[in-house]
């Protein structure tokens, strides 16, 4: 099993299904091009977020999107909840 279908198991099992909306925040780092590729194989909605990006715009941007799922650092999450 590749990176990808891996990573498509793992979204599945988390409850990710075809329609969803699903943020990405991730540093370029390869599993964020795999997260990617995996929600798109799923049929989700894939919504790319800089993970360098300002607090506050990145709070415009999830609610934007809508997502149902955020992938992103634990580092960024704490960032945020300041």
């Amino acid at each position: 099993m590749n990176l990808i279908d891996s990573c498509v198991q793992s979204l599945i099992k988390l409850g990710i299904k075809k329609g969803d909306n699903v943020t990405v925040c991730l540093p370029n780092i390869p599993q964020a091009i795999s997260a990617f590729y995996a929600i798109n194989k799923i049929g989700a909605v894939s919504n790319m977020i800089h993970s360098l990006s300002a607090p506050k715009e990145i709070e415009y941007y999830l609610a934007l999107a809508d997502s149902k799922f955020v992938l992103l650092l634990i580092l960024l999450l704490l960032i945020l909840k300041r």
